[in-house]
C-alpha cells in the first residue's frame, strides 16, 4: 500500500467526527448545568470539579472541531466552540480564586486567554480582556488592569454597543473604588449613567414583561417569537442598574455620608435577596453601625448573619470580614480579650480565603488591641505585618494620584508604626518603613536597566501631542497678550483631558510594564556605600507635630524625633505659602536668618552634630519638607553647606541607583537663555546670556563642548532635543538657561519655556538620556507641590523637572526651589562650572559654589540659598 493511501486510511470519517461533537456537546451541556446548580447553592468544591469536567471536554470538543476542520470543507465556526469554554475557565478561576488557589487561578486565566487570542475575533479578545483585567488586578498590577478595560472600552464605544461599555466602566469604578480614588469613580458612574441612560426607557419594559410574566416570556424566546438579544440585554442593564446602586453606596460608604450610603444599600437589599445573596448586602449596613459607633446594634447584627457566611459557599470566603466587624465592635466596647479572639480566628480564615486588603486590615486591628492591653511589642510586630501586606499589594507603581488615594486610609497605620519604631530605637526598622513610603515610583525606575528608547508614535501618544500644541500655544499667546479668565479656563480644560491621557500612556510604557515588583530596600547594600564613600545619610519623615529623623553614619543608625513648636510650624507654613505666591518675598527664602529657624529646630541635634562631620550628607526629606533649603540652615553659628557637601534626595533607595563615577574632565552642552523679545509677560534674561558666555569659555580651554551652544531665537523645540540626544552627551553635563514653570495642579506640566513652545516634565520623563548630570538655571525648577487638585500627596513623589530628569537617566540635577535671581543665578553658575571643570564632583562643587558666594558676601544668600543638587555625588 502506498503512503498516500495509507495516509488517507488515517483521515477520520466526517461522519464518526461530526457524532463524536454531539456527543460532546451533549456531555459539556450537562456538566455545566450541574456545574452551575452547584455555583449557585454556593457549593463551591462540588463547583469546582463540576468545571474541572466541563472545562476538559469542552477541550476535547475544540481539538475534534478543529481536526474536522482541517480535512473537511464547509468547515466549522470555531468562536462558538471556544466561547463557552473561555467562561467556563473564568468562572472556574473565580471560584479557585474564592477557595484559596490563587496561583491555579491565575494559570487558569492566562491558559484563557490565550485561547481568546487565539481562536476569536478582536470583538471577543476585547470582551477578555475584562478577564485579563481581573488577573492583573489578583497580581496587584492596577494600572495596567485599568489600561486593558481602557483599550477595550475604546473599541466597545466604537462599535457602539453600549450594554458592554457600560459593563466594562462598572469594572473601571470597582478598581478606582478599591484604590481610593472616590472623586474619579463617582465620575465614571456618571459616565454608566450617561451611557444607559438613553435605553432606561426600553429595559424598563423588558423587565416589566420578564419579572411580571417570566415563563410567558421565556416560552415566547423558545418558540422564536420573542427577542433573544433584546430579553439578554435588558436582564443585563437590570444588574447593571442595581451595580450603580451599590457602588454608590459604596462610595459614600468610604466618603464618610454614611446615611446616604445606608440609603443605597437597603434600595438593593431586596434585589440581592431574591439572588439568594442578601446577608452580603446586611454585611455593609452592620459595617455602617460601627462607624456610627452603634456597637453592640452591630454584633447583634453580625451574629444573626453568621450563620449565612459559614453555610454558603458564596459568603463564606467573606467571613473573615464579618468576624473584623465583631472585633471591631468588641474593642470599642473595651472586650479586648474576645476582640483578639475574633482577629486571630479570621487572620487563620485568611490561609484559606486569602484577601490582602482583609488582612491588613486584621492585622491593623490587632496591633491596636494589643497596643490597647498593652503589648507594644507584640503590637508592633502586627503594625509591621500591615505595613507589609499594604506594600506588598501595590506590586507596582500606581503614579502619584493613584498611590496618594490608595495610601490615604492607610497613612495612620504607616505612622504608628514610624511612631512607635522610634520609640522602641529600632533605626533599622524606622528607616524601611519610611522608605515604603516615599517615592516609590521613582525608586523602581531606576532599579530597572535603562535602555534607549525606540521612537514610536502610537494613537495616544498623537492625542497627547496635540494637545501639548494647543495648551502650549494658549500659553504663549497669554505671555504675549495677557492670561483673560476665559484664556485660562480652555488652558486648565484642555490640561485636565491631557493628564488624563498622560497617565493612560504612562502606564502602557514599555518601563512601566516591567515594573512588576517594587524595589526592595536594601539596607545592607546602603550601610556599604555609605561607608565606602565616607558619607552619611539622613532619612526624615514629619508627623504631625515631630520630625523623626533616622542617621546613618559609619554602618551604624540611629533614631530619634524633634518636637515641632506652634511658632515654628508656624513659620514654616508663612515659608511654604511665600514660596506659592505670585508676588514673592525673596528675603523670605533663607529659614534661619529671616524665621530663626536653625537646622536642629528640624533635626535632633544629637544626629546632626555627628552626620556633619562626614565627608558628605545625603538629606531624604518627606512632603513639604522637601522644599527646605537644607544646605543653607544655621547649626552652630554655620551654614550646613560650610561642615560639608549637602545633597537631597526623595529617598534613601535611590542611593544604590545614582552611584556612578562623575568624568573628572567633563564635558558640558549648552542650551539658552532663549529670546523672549515678543513675550512681554517673560523677563529678557540677559545676565543668563552672559553666563552662557562665561560658560563656554571655562570648558572651551579643554574641548569640553558638546555641539554648539544654542541660544536667542535658536532656542527651540527641535533643537533642543536634538542638544538633549546629542551622540556625544554620554557622562556629559547638559545645561539649561531658561524660565521654569512650575504647574501645583499639574506638576508633569511644569517645565522650561523656551523661545517656541515648553519642554515639561512628562516629555524628558518619557525620554532616555545619556547625560550624567543636569544643570537647570530656571526658576521654581525644584518645587513640589504638597496637593494636586483634590488629592494630597502621600507617597512622597518628588513630581516635576527632578523627577523628570532622573527617570530619564541623569544621576545629578541641580535646582532652584524657589524663583531665581537672574543676576545672583549668573554669579552662582558661573562659579559653579569653575569647580566642576576642574574635576570636583556635583555636591563638592555644590558646596565650594556655596561658600565662596558666602565669603565674598557680594550677595545675600536669600537669593542663592535655595539651589539644591538632587543626587549623591
Amino acid at each position: 500500500m502506498s503512503e498516500k493511501e495509507e495516509n488517507r486510511l488515517k483521515v477520520p470519517s466526517k461522519f464518526n467526527l461530526l457524532i463524536k461533537m454531539t456527543q460532546y456537546q451533549s456531555k459539556c451541556l450537562n456538566l455545566l448545568t450541574n456545574a452551575e446548580i452547584y455555583n449557585k447553592k454556593g457549593e463551591l468544591d462540588l463547583a469546582r470539579k463540576e468545571y474541572d469536567k466541563l472545562i476538559s471536554v469542552s477541550k476535547e470538543l475544540l481539538q475534534i472541531s478543529l481536526k474536522y476542520n482541517q480535512y473537511y470543507e464547509n468547515p466549522i465556526d470555531i468562536p462558538p466552540i471556544v466561547r463557552p469554554l473561555l467562561d467556563a475557565m473564568f468562572t472556574q478561576a473565580d471560584i479557585l480564586e474564592f477557595l484559596g488557589n490563587l496561583k491555579l487561578a491565575e494559570e487558569l486565566r492566562n491558559e484563557a486567554l490565550k485561547f481568546s487570542y487565539k481562536y476569536l475575533p478582536e470583538f471577543d479578545s476585547a470582551d477578555r480582556r475584562r478577564a485579563l483585567a481581573s488577573s492583573l488586578t489578583t497580581q496587584g498590577r492596577f494600572n495596567e488592569a485599568l489600561i486593558a478595560l481602557m483599550d477595550s472600552r475604546d473599541f466597545f464605544r466604537n462599535e457602539g454597543d453600549y450594554i458592554k461599555l457600560a459593563r466594562i466602566t462598572i469594572d473601571i469604578v470597582d478598581i478606582l473604588n478599591w484604590l481610593g480614588d472616590y472623586n474619579r469613580a463617582l465620575s465614571e458612574l456618571k459616565r454608566v449613567v450617561k451611557i444607559i441612560s438613553p435605553n432606561v426607557s426600553d429595559v424598563k419594559s423588558i423587565q416589566k414583561d420578564l419579572f411580571s410574566s417570566p415563563l410567558e416570556t421565556i416560552t415566547k424566546i423558545v418558540a422564536g417569537t420573542g427577542d433573544h438579544k433584546k430579553l439578554q440585554d435588558g436582564m443585563e442593564m437590570h444588574r447593571i442598574l442595581i451595580e450603580i446602586d451599590y457602588y454608590l453606596g459604596l462610595i459614600n460608604k468610604s466618603l464618610g455620608n454614611f446615611n446616604e450610603a445606608e440609603k443605597y444599600f437597603r434600595k438593593v437589599l431586596p434585589k440581592y435577596e431574591n439572588l439568594g445573596v442578601g446577608p452580603a448586602i446586611e454585611y455593609q449596613l452592620a459595617s455602617i453601625l460601627v462607624e456610627k459607633g452603634k456597637y453592640k446594634e452591630a454584633l447583634e447584627y453580625t451574629k444573626r448573619l453568621e450563620p449565612f457566611f459559614y453555610r454558603d459557599g458564596r459568603l463564606r470566603a467573606k467571613l473573615a470580614a464579618l468576624l473584623k466587624i465583631q472585633a471591631d465592635s468588641l474593642l470599642n466596647l473595651d472586650k479586648t480579650g474576645e476582640a483578639l479572639s475574633k482577629i486571630q480566628k479570621a487572620i487563620e480564615y485568611l490561609n484559606v480565603f486569602y484577601d490582602p486588603d482583609l488582612l491588613w486590615r486584621l492585622q491593623w486591628l490587632l496591633g491596636n488591641a494589643l497596643y490597647a492591653s498593652p503589648q507594644t511589642e507584640k503590637a508592633l510586630e502586627a503594625y509591621s505585618l500591615a505595613v507589609n501586606t499594604v506594600s506588598n499589594i501595590r506590586k507596582s507603581p500606581l503614579g502619584y494620584r493613584l498611590d496618594s488615594t490608595y495610601l490615604k486610609n492607610k497613612i495612620e497605620l504607616f505612622e504608628k508604626t514610624i511612631e512607635l519604631s522610634c520609640k522602641s530605637s529600632l533605626a533599622e526598622k524606622c528607616c524601611e518603613f519610611m522608605e515604603l513610603i516615599k517615592s516609590r515610583i521613582l525608586t523602581t525606575v531606576l532599579s530597572i536597566p535603562l535602555n534607549p528608547q525606540k521612537e514610536s508614535s502610537n494613537k495616544l501618544e498623537n492625542q497627547i501631542d496635540a494637545l501639548t500644541q494647543e495648551i502650549d500655544a494658549l500659553e504663549y499667546f497669554g505671555y504675549k497678550n495677557g492670561f483673560t479668565e476665559a484664556l485660562q479656563r480652555k488652558r486648565d480644560s484642555i490640561l485636565t483631558k491631557r493628564t488624563a491621557l498622560l497617565e493612560r500612556i504612562r502606564f502602557s510604557d514599555s518601563r512601566w510594564r516591567k515594573m512588576t515588583e517594587p524595589a526592595p530596600f536594601d539596607y545592607d547594600k546602603l550601610i556599604k556605600i555609605l561607608l565606602d564613600r565616607e558619607q552619611a545619610a539622613l532619612n526624615l519623615f514629619y508627623l504631625h507635630d515631630v520630625i523623626i529623623a533616622v542617621l546613618i553614619k559609619d554602618g551604624k543608625s540611629i533614631v530619634n524625633e524633634v518636637k515641632l513648636s506652634l511658632e515654628i510650624k508656624s513659620k514654616l507654613r508663612d515659608y511654604q505659602d511665600n514660596l506659592q505666591k505670585t508676588e514673592w518675598h525673596p528675603i523670605l527664602y533663607d529659614l534661619s536668618a529671616r524665621f530663626d529657624i536653625k537646622a536642629n529646630h528640624l533635626i535632633p541635634s544629637d544626629l546632626l552634630s555627628q552626620a556633619i562631620k562626614a565627608k558628605s550628607l545625603i538629606i531624604a526629606p518627606h512632603g513639604f519638607l522637601h522644599l527646605i533649603p537644607w544646605a543653607g540652615l544655621i547649626f552652630n553659628g554655620k551654614r550646613l553647606f560650610e561642615y560639608c557637601p549637602i545633597g537631597v534626595l526623595p529617598n534613601l533607595s535611590c542611593i544604590l541607583y545614582l552611584d556612578v563615577d562623575f568624568s573628572t574632565t567633563p564635558k558640558v552642552a549648552l542650551i539658552g537663555p532663549p529670546d523672549y523679545e515678543d513675550f512681554p509677560l517673560l523677563d529678557d534674561p540677559r545676565a543668563s546670556t552672559e553666563a552662557i558666555n562665561d560658560i563656554k569659555e571655562v570648558y572651551s580651554k579643554n574641548e569640553g563642548i558638546i555641539g554648539s551652544p544654542i541660544v536667542g531665537k535658536k532656542v527651540t523645540n527641535r533643537e533642543f532635543w536634538k542638544l538633549a540626544k546629542h551622540q556625544d552627551s554620554d557622562g556629559g553635563i547638559l545645561h539649561i538657561a531658561c524660565h521654569g514653570t512650575f504647574e501645583p495642579n499639574d506638576p508633569m506640566y511644569s517645565g522650561l519655556l523656551l523661545t517656541d513652545s515648553k519642554i515639561d516634565a512628562s516629555e524628558i520623563a518619557r525620554t532616555s538620556l545619556k547625560y550624567d548630570e543636569v544643570i537647570l538655571s530656571a526658576c521654581s525648577s525644584g518645587q513640589r507641590p504638597i496637593q494636586v487638585h483634590d488629592i494630597k500627596l502621600i507617597g512622597d513623589e518628588i513630581l516635576g523637572m527632578p523627577s523628570a530628569f532622573l527617570e530619564s537617566g541623569v544621576k545629578s540635577v541641580l535646582v532652584s526651589i524657589p524663583k531665581a535671581h537672574d543676576l545672583t543665578a549668573y554669579a552662582f553658575m558661573t562659579r559653579y562650572h569653575e569647580y566642576r571643570s576642574e574635576g570636583k564632583t556635583p555636591l563638592i562643587a555644590l558646596q565650594e559654589t556655596q561658600k565662596a558666594i558666602l565669603s565674598e558676601a557680594i550677595y545675600p544668600p536669600y537669593l542663592w540659598i535655595g539651589f539644591a543638587i538632587y543626587g549623591c555625588h
